[in-house]
């Protein structure tokens, strides 16, 4: 064995990379994504909205599980309207076991009108979209005993009313074909992206979410096999990022660090050039945003909110598919307080 080839090469990996594949069609700068599934969607789609690039993370809230978000598709799909009867009541709020808390209301009208808003975006998402992010986060869901009926959200309702169960990969990719072949018919040229959430579900447990994950991992692959496409996210972060230094301090999420390599995997990737380079300029203008001066009444502060509102408005110039007035607002309500 060469010892000081094997030191050389320790020092120079330090750690293993996962393949990824590259799609037939890149992501280009005028492409809508929509972001939908667990809270990993969230952040990943949420970072795209937060910099202006079109599109939308999770309209209809977060769904950890692939039947809890296509019952919500399948809503979508139907053209069907939630009304007061498919409420359920705690004693404070109306919710429905399809959304999530931040749809509920104490007043049952105002939560039927925020859930048929959300679904009506979901349409809207959906019909103009050109490409769709999915993320499952676990294959664990609970079926109501009483309404007979696999939840999306349970509400905080006691254990007792439920039946825990795995789901199986068939089951998965039945619902899920059926789901895609229903959107696509809507949107023949929407581009499918599949991943794993890489948050762990340890309130199963450590062997219980290792096999459901296995079985999302499975089933994303069976569906990949013809024209969609699978992400490794679940696979970077266990790999690549192993090390508890890419947790939050709840040992389970990723930390904000893990989220921006596996976001700037994610686009190195998937995106094409020019993308990147929108990307790129986006990125620019959300960090000089964040900007805080010590001095905010200075001639240099007027004179670097100045600038950035030009660098704003020529990258609007150049991509006039983006929709950058609120930053422009946002800039100019700092110039005008501060002269």
């Amino acid at each position: 064995m060469d010892i000081r080839k094997a030191a050389r090469d320790m020092t120079h990996k330090i750690l293993t990379n996962t393949q990824i594949d590259t799609p037939d069609q890149l992501i280009q700068e005028t492409d809508r994504i929509l972001a939908l599934g667990s809270c990993f969607a969230d952040r990943i789609g949420g970072r795209l909205e937060d910099l202006s690039w079109p599109g939308c993370a999770n309209p209809c809230g977060v769904h950890f599980h692939p039947i809890g978000l296509a019952r919500v598709l399948e809503l979508c799909l139907d053209d069907t309207e939630v009304t007061q009867t498919d409420l359920i009541y705690d004693g404070d709020l109306y919710a429905h076991w399809m959304f999530g808390k931040r749809f509920a209301d104490p007043v049952a009208e105002l939560a039927v009108a925020k859930m048929n808003s959300a679904l009506k975006t979901l349409r809207s998402e959906i019909s103009n979209s050109q490409v769709l992010l999915v993320t499952w986060g676990t294959a664990w869901v609970y079926q109501h005993k009483e309404a007979k009926i696999t939840v999306a959200n349970c509400h905080r309702r006691a254990s007792t009313e439920f039946h825990k169960r795995l789901l199986g990969v068939d089951e998965i990719v039945a619902q899920w074909r059926d789901i895609l072949r229903r959107i696509l018919s809507i949107n023949p040229g929407l581009r499918c992206y599949f991943t794993v959430s890489p948050v762990r579900h340890l309130k199963d447990g450590h062997i219980q979410n290792q096999r459901s994950k296995s079985r999302l991992i499975e089933a994303t692959h069976i569906l990949c096999e013809s024209k969609h496409h699978y992400f490794p996210a679940y696979e970077i972060m266990m790999d690549e990022l192993r090390d508890y230094r890419w947790y939050a301090a709840d040992m389970i999420h990723p930390s904000d660090k893990a989220v921006n390599y596996i976001f700037d995997k994610y686009c190195q990737t998937q995106m094409d050039s020019s993308a990147m380079r929108q990307l790129e300029a986006l990125i620019a203008i959300a960090r000089d945003m964040a900007h805080r001066p010590i001095h905010p009444e200075s001639q240099a502060t007027q004179d670097f909110w100045q600038g950035l509102i030009s660098r704003i408005s020529r990258v609007q110039d150049e991509h006039p598919h983006l929709d950058l007035s609120q930053s422009l607002s946002s800039v100019s309500q700092k110039i005008r307080r501060t002269v």
